[in-house]
C-alpha cells in the first residue's frame, strides 16, 4: 500500500512538473476577443503574416545631428554583437546597398505597362545603345543641374527615372526615412532574433537590451545624455503578461492570506492551517498544471 501511495505520489509530481512546462502565458490582446469573429480573424491574421508583431522600434534622441546618427550607429552594432538582434535596420535599406536598389528597379520595372518597358528596352538594343550613351553625354555636358549630372554619371541608361513609380524619398539616398527632418530623433528596427516568440522569450530579450542600453549609457559620457526608448508589439506583450501575472499572483496571494487569517481566527490552531495552506497551494500548482494539459496557453481569461 505505502508502495503504491509512493508511485501515485511520484506520478503526481511527473504530470505536475509536465503541464507545468507546457503551460504558456498568452498576452496576444487578439486571444481576449471572441474566437468566432471574422473580424477579430482578419486582424490577428494581419498582424501575424504583414505586421510587425515580432520587432521592436527604439527611438534615439540628442541634442544635434550627429550624435544621434553616432549613437544610432554605435547601438545597432552593440545590439548586434551581443547577438540581441540578427539585422538592425536603422537607415534606408538602399543606402550602400546597390544591389538591394538594383533588385527594387528591375522590380517596377518588370510591373510597368508594357509600352513603357518595351521603350526601356530598346535602350539596350544594337542600335539604341550608342544612341543612349551619345543622348546621356550631351545632356551631362548642357546640364546646369549638379544633381542630374551625378545621376547620369552613374545611370546613363536613366534606369531610375521611372516617373512617379518610385517615390523620389526611395531614391534619395541623402534622406534617412528613419529619421526626423531634423536629424534629432532616430528610430532602429529590431527584429526579434529567435525563432518561437513568446512572452517569456520577449521577456529575456527585452531584459538583455535594456540592461545592454543601460550599460552603454553608464560607461560613455556621450551616451548618458541621450534619450532612448523602445515600443513594438513584444513590449505591449511584455508588459500585458507582467501585469496578467502579478494580478494572478496577487489574487492567489491575497485569497490564501485571507483564509489563512479568517481559520486561524475561527481555530487558533497551527497544524491544520499550515496543513490548510498547504493543500490549497498544491490546489493551485495542479490546477496550472490541469490547464497546461487541457489549453497549453492561458491567457487573462482562461487564467
Amino acid at each position: 500500500m505505502k508502495k503504491l501511495g509512493l508511485l501515485l505520489a511520484v506520478l503526481l509530481v511527473i504530470g505536475v512538473a509536465a503541464g507545468l512546462a507546457r503551460l504558456q502565458i498568452n498576452a496576444d490582446v487578439f486571444s481576449l476577443l471572441p474566437a468566432d469573429s471574422t473580424t477579430v480573424d482578419g486582424l490577428h491574421l494581419y498582424q501575424k503574416s504583414f505586421g510587425s508583431s515580432q520587432a521592436i522600434i527604439i527611438s534615439v534622441r540628442a541634442a544635434d545631428d550627429l550624435t544621434t546618427t553616432q549613437a544610432t550607429q554605435t547601438l545597432a552594432q552593440k545590439l548586434q554583437d551581443a547577438d540581441l538582434a540578427n539585422q538592425v535596420i536603422w537607415r534606408s535599406p538602399f543606402q550602400n546597398n546597390p544591389q538591394a536598389m538594383a533588385e527594387f528597379l528591375a522590380y517596377l520595372w518588370f510591373n510597368q505597362p508594357p509600352a513603357d518597358f518595351q521603350a526601356m528596352s530598346l535602350r539596350f538594343d544594337e542600335g539604341g545603345l550608342q544612341q543612349s550613351l551619345n543622348n546621356t553625354i550631351e545632356r551631362m555636358s548642357i546640364s546646369y543641374n549638379p544633381q542630374e549630372i551625378a545621376r547620369l554619371a552613374h545611370d546613363p541608361f536613366s534606369l531610375t527615372t521611372i516617373g512617379n513609380a518610385i517615390p523620389t524619398s526611395v531614391i534619395d539616398v541623402g534622406k534617412n526615412p528613419f529619421a526626423s527632418d531634423d536629424g534629432q530623433l532616430r528610430i532602429l528596427y529590431v527584429p526579434f532574433p529567435g525563432d518561437k516568440p513568446g512572452f517569456w522569450q520577449y521577456n529575456r530579450w527585452l531584459e538583455n537590451i535594456h540592461n545592454l542600453v543601460s550599460d552603454w549609457q553608464q560607461s560613455d559620457d556621450a551616451a548618458r545624455q541621450l534619450t532612448v526608448r523602445v515600443t513594438g508589439n513584444p513590449v505591449f506583450v511584455t508588459e500585458f503578461g507582467s501585469r496578467m501575472m502579478r494580478d494572478m499572483l496577487f489574487a492567489a496571494v491575497g485569497t490564501l492570506c485571507a483564509i489563512a487569517l479568517l481559520f486561524w481566527w475561527a481555530h487558533r490552531r497551527w497544524i491544520p492551517l499550515l496543513s490548510l495552506v498547504s493543500l490549497l497551494m498544491v490546489t493551485v500548482v495542479v490546477t496550472m498544471a490541469l490547464g497546461g494539459f487541457l489549453f497549453g496557453t492561458l491567457n487573462a481569461i482562461s487564467l
